[in-house]
């Protein structure tokens, strides 16, 4: 489960098999409330080098308490992996012509 402190009723009914990171995009959005860890930070240890939830356990901290944070971190992982592979397909693309 993947909570959005910022923005999100303290009142809202939440659904843990709801996917918070699919409905909020702010990258200031906490995904680990046990390290105080955001999106943005997620993203920016990705761009440097974390390829997997073990690498950002290592750098961040992320899933090393409670847990609840993988599946969201494991969406931003994903999501920044296949955003890589279409910016590197064009860049292959744009290269052979």
């Amino acid at each position: 489960m993947c909570i959005a402190l910022s923005g999100l009723d303290s009142n809202a009914n939440i659904n843990e098999n709801d996917s918070y990171c699919n409905l909020y995009r702010d990258n200031s959005m906490y995904v680990c409330v046990c390290n105080a860890i955001t999106e943005r930070e997620i993203r920016q240890a990705i761009e440097l080098g974390a390829n997997t939830i073990l690498e950002l356990k290592r750098s961040l901290g992320v899933a090393a308490n409670c847990g609840k944070c993988v599946d969201c971190a494991r969406d931003i992982l994903c999501d920044e992996n296949a955003n890589a592979s279409s910016a590197g397909a064009g860049f292959a693309l744009v290269q052979a012509a």
